[in-house]
């Protein structure tokens, strides 16, 4: 754990475990880092084999990299692994796109965390003081994970229980009042009984005034029975308070016109002046995420041929939200305002919208909530075996998930004429308040509660294996298959909340759905020399949908034709894909290293909401809905790392992902797609980072450590028709640290040095701005 106080140096490796792990791990030696040769242990592929065999691309970054750097932020660290993107939406819940997928499973110590996958598709992670590394995944991982993989899987590692014994702290200060403290210590308890323990607390104000608060807490016991079995237990919580952020008011959704009919600002346009500072919420909003979970793993290595691992894990989990979400200009057919919008009549005729700029209103606050239990259990064996002269590697394992979902509605307001009418599930004097675009101010509280509630279920089975065949020392081959069936279920209607808060009984039955696919890689690895591999692969994965029959839909099969699927078990087929990709790594010595992969992915069975019948008729009013849609990225990625002279390591990643809206199957409701080739939402095309260490070793300055990162995004789109855009953007960070004698670490991080303004995210229109420049200033110790 000296990464987070002794702040090693040539860390560079460890951001690119696809290359560095070729044969290799990072070991740390007098604060600097170097690679020897040996496997470095990358569990999210799960079997047993250095990543040089294996023909998939994948990409890690340590916290010796994002602790030197001050970064505390899942969304920040993202940026070290190319393919990848993160925003953070409604003020605490993250969504990851890789190679331009936006549903991304992410696990916690090889689980997946069914938060994150419909239908739920995002939620906060926590704190990153209990993590050591992240594992990225690249492409299609159904055959490894199962289902919702098609762009890649994160795999967050926590630390793991400590042989030596360590201690750990670490106080930060930074800009906006950001405030942290940190704890972590383990070592031996008696004989092979060993532990790890993490403690964490922030209070952040932040740059847009959400007064973020966030503690927790990390355990893992691991204990040697013999020298065959293991058994390692770990456990967590959180109880974390969030700001919610609607973001700045909206951009103009028209050209907007003086009265006297001379254009004031153009469709697009955001209002000049606004303090991007200046928050919009209700001073009511909330956003409340407590979690615990539990973990057990039992390891037997009964021989080299046959191996037992034995994985259960729970999960409980909360998630209260409620907050001001859309933001709305006053608008009136008279002239009772200095600006106004033309607006198209059905008779072709212009009219004349009248609109106020200076005032936004409140008017569709939302509040809901989820209580979340997930047990996972994986019963795995793997083995070594001689084929003749061919070297086998297996791991087949049976998987189980049940995930069990209770979620909360309060979406009845009080009515806009009594807005303090506690009928409704949200009422108050900040209803329905206007606030001014320059100066907002709280126009009074919100009370709400809770009227309604429906349960979900969903249960996965598994079966899969994976086979390495090293055919020769230069060739290996990898054959592996995985079936899955999941059964997804929930109530129709709701159910009465009792109370107000949280008690329901469930009256109404389950209606399920069931899907069930067969996914498979087969790839090629060789390697020419022992320093370079070159691989190949093609791979599939399945979406499951979570739609039940409506009889006012018409639904439509992926062929273009009618279907009924009322008595069926599923109603819409599960989205399907593949990927072909080509990669290469190359490592020489301990100077330079390099990977390139390149891929094409295309995902088939998308829904598209085709039209609504008007003809008289028996299927007048429902809408169309078909399965003609596809999706089709492409694209590479390149990382590299570079050890020029003693002490200063350099590296480098970038991106280029074409992800679009692909081909359409023709029908008779639509003949074309307007949408076709254009580039999906908040998929930024190019991205890249640099990053440079450089620890001095002269007596005056020796100790002292320098570091940059510059990254890039490209300019984003938040929706297809492209109408609000995300500006690219350029960021540098620089660094240093002071390590004294008596194992205090001081460290100095300025980020956004050049105080570029961009976007972070949006909501509709409205965008959510960066922070600008920043600092942070930590004060560690460190006793090992």
């Amino acid at each position: 754990m000296s990464g987070l106080l002794c702040l090693p140096m040539f860390y560079a490796s460890t951001i690119h475990a696809q290359t560095s792990s070729i044969t290799d791990t990072v070991h740390s030696i007098k604060e600097v880092t170097v690679l020897s040769n040996k496997k470095q242990d990358i569990k999210v592929t799960r079997l047993n084999v250095p990543l040089t065999y294996l023909p998939v691309s994948v990409s890690t970054v340590s916290n010796t990299v994002w602790d030197v750097r001050g970064i505390t932020h899942i969304q920040d660290a993202i940026k070290f692994l190319p393919g990848a993107h993160m925003r953070t939406v409604y003020g605490a819940y993250q969504r990851l796109e890789v190679r331009g997928f936006d549903v991304t499973p992410i696990m916690i110590d090889g689980v997946k965390d069914e938060r994150f996958v419909p239908p739920g598709n995002s939620a906060p992670f926590p704190d990153f003081a209990s993590v050591e590394s992240m594992e990225l995944l690249k492409g299609p991982a159904s055959v490894l994970h199962g289902q919702f993989a098609a762009g890649g899987i994160l795999n967050v590692v926590r630390k793991a229980p400590s042989v030596e014994n360590i201690l750990n702290t670490r106080l930060t200060y930074g800009s906006y009042d950001n405030k942290q403290a940190m704890i972590d210590f383990g070592g031996s308890i008696y004989k092979s009984l060993r532990y790890r323990t993490v403690f964490n607390f922030s209070d952040n104000e932040g740059y847009r005034h959400t007064n973020d608060k966030r503690l927790s807490g990390y355990m893992a016991l691991a204990y040697d029975i013999d020298s065959k079995q293991s058994l390692e237990l770990r456990g967590g919580f959180n109880r974390d308070k969030y700001g919610t952020d609607v973001g700045l008011p909206p951009t103009m959704s028209n050209d907007i016109y003086n009265t006297d009919g001379n254009l004031y600002l153009s469709k697009g346009s955001s209002l000049a002046g606004l303090n991007r500072r200046a928050r919009y919420n209700n001073e009511s909003d909330l956003f409340i995420n407590n979690g615990v979970n539990i973990s057990a793993r039992y390891t037997n290595q009964i021989s080299q041929a046959f191996n037992i691992n034995e994985y259960l894990t729970y999960t409980y989990d909360i998630l209260d939200y409620f907050s001001t979400e859309p933001l709305s200009y006053l608008t009136s057919n008279n002239p009772i305002y200095n600006h106004y919008y033309n607006v198209s009549q059905a008779d072709g005729s212009i009219t004349k919208k009248y609109i106020s700029l200076d005032t936004v209103q409140l008017t569709n606050p939302l509040k809901f909530a989820h209580k979340s239990y997930m047990i996972n259990n994986h019963l795995e064996i793997s083995g070594k075996l001689n084929l003749g002269s061919i070297k086998y590697e297996y791991l087949g394992g049976y998987a189980f998930v049940g995930y069990f979902r209770h979620s909360y509605k309060g979406y009845n307001k009080a009515p806009a004429t009594d807005p303090l009418n506690s009928s409704g599930d949200v009422y108050g004097p900040g209803l329905y308040s206007k606030v001014s675009v320059y100066d907002p101010q709280s126009m009074g509280y919100m009370k709400t509660k809770f009227s309604k509630a429906y349960p979900s279920e969903m249960y996965l089975h598994g079966i899969y294996l994976q086979n390495i065949f090293e055919l020769s020392k230069q060739l290996k081959l990898m054959l592996a298959g995985r079936y899955d069936y999941v059964d997804y279920k929930k109530t129709i209607k709701d159910d009465d909340v009792t109370d107000g808060k949280w008690k329901y009984d469930r009256t109404q039955p389950y209606v399920s759905t069931q899907n069930s696919a067969f996914t498979y890689r087969a790839g090629l690895v060789y390697l020419p020399i022992e320093s370079l591999s070159v691989y190949g692969s093609f791979s599939n994965f399945f979406q499951p949908y979570r739609d039940f029959y409506s009889e006012n839909t018409v639904y439509i099969d992926s062929d273009g034709n009618r279907y009924d699927p009322q008595n069926s078990k599923e109603t819409f087929k599960p989205q399907r894909g593949y990927q072909g990709e080509i990669g290469a790594r190359y490592s020489f010595k301990n100077i330079f290293y390099a990977s390139a992969s390149a891929y094409y992915i295309k995902r088939t069975n998308e829904k598209k909401n085709l039209t609504t019948i008007t003809e008289e008729g028996e299927d007048k009013g429902k809408s169309v809905v078909g399965q003609v849609g596809t999706t089709t990225s492409k694209g590479f990625e390149l990382e590299a790392g570079l050890k020029p002279v003693k002490n200063l390591s350099l590296a480098f990643g970038y991106t280029y992902t074409h992800a679009v809206v692909g081909d359409i199957k023709k029908t008779i409701y639509l003949d074309v797609e307007n949408d076709k080739d254009v580039q999906l939402a908040y998929v930024p095309r190019n991205m890249f980072y640099t990053t440079g260490d450089y620890l001095f070793s002269s007596n005056l300055l020796k100790e002292l450590q320098l570091n940059y990162t510059v990254s890039y995004t490209d300019k984003m789109y938040s929706n297809l028709t492209k109408d609000v855009t995300l500006a690219s953007h350029v960021i540098t960070d620089l660094g240093a640290s002071y390590k004294l004698n008596n194992g205090v670490t001081i460290s100095v991080n300025l980020n956004n040095v050049f105080d570029k303004e961009y976007a972070t995210n949006t909501y509709g229109r409205q965008i959510i701005p960066s922070i600008g420049r920043n600092y942070m200033i930590s004060l560690s110790y460190s006793l090992k």
